[in-house]
């Protein structure tokens, strides 16, 4: 069994410090220690449609964890060309009912809305917190977090940096200035770790990890190692 100490972490998701993103693919994740580590899988992915309704696709692949794991669905949104703005209400009952199950910790929500998608995006946000008493996080684009964020007024745990999957003029090593951004972080298995934590990155932020592979034991203790390394 691998052992790793207890992260400390921000209190503004009742999960562990270190999450494991488990995405559309089968998912044996029995080996993890539900003390310490806790598993974000996505759960559907909306895709919005020319008629003005979104498309939900499900997760359709077993995903395996130890009793006890802290668990988070995560509804990615993709927009593909003549989309038509859903009614938020509508599609924020939809994601809302995923996080009915009582291991659920919170939601989060994938979505990389380009300016003009962003009203739309709060006003999901907006209707989402009435209609889930679970902590709500998103991802969040890097230049998201450098700058004012135009998601510091909604109703949101933690907004995650994903220091992976960049363009090529952006850097990992950037200062995050939007408080929801100060929490939590994402970072990747096949790509380098910033060289030096954000500065002002909360000391016990919580740590998500993605992995373009089905996770391993092998893989999982690397990461122990790299967390450990990194704090």
């Amino acid at each position: 069994m691998l052992f790793c100490s207890v992260i400390p972490h921000s209190p503004n998701i009742p999960a562990p410090g270190l999450i494991l993103w488990a995405w559309e693919r089968p998912e044996d994740l029995r080996f993890l220690n539900p003390a310490t580590t806790g598993v974000a899988y996505l759960a559907a992915t909306a895709t919005l449609q020319p008629d003005g309704h979104a498309r939900f696709h499900y997760r359709q692949q077993p995903l395996r964890v130890p009793g006890g794991t802290s668990l988070i669905p995560v509804v990615r949104i993709e927009t593909p060309p003549h989309f038509v703005f859903p009614d938020p209400s509508e599609t924020a009952s939809v994601v809302a009912s995923i996080a009915e199950r009582r291991e659920i910790k919170a939601l989060q929500i994938d979505y990389d809305a380009r300016a003009s998608e962003q009203p739309f995006y709060r006003a999901f946000l907006t209707e989402l917190r009435k209609r889930t008493d679970r902590p709500i996080g998103i991802t969040a684009l890097a230049s998201w977090c450098e700058n004012d964020a135009w998601f510091s007024s909604q109703p949101i745990a933690e907004a995650t940096p994903m220091l992976f999957r960049m363009g090529p003029r952006e850097s990992k090593d950037i200062r995050l200035a939007a408080p929801e951004c100060m929490t939590s972080i994402g970072l990747s298995t096949d790509e380098s770790w910033p060289s030096r934590r954000p500065s002002t990155l909360h000391p016990g932020a919580r740590i998500y990890v993605f992995n373009p592979h089905s996770w391993t034991k092998t893989d999982y203790g690397s990461v122990l190692k790299e967390v450990d390394n990194w704090r």
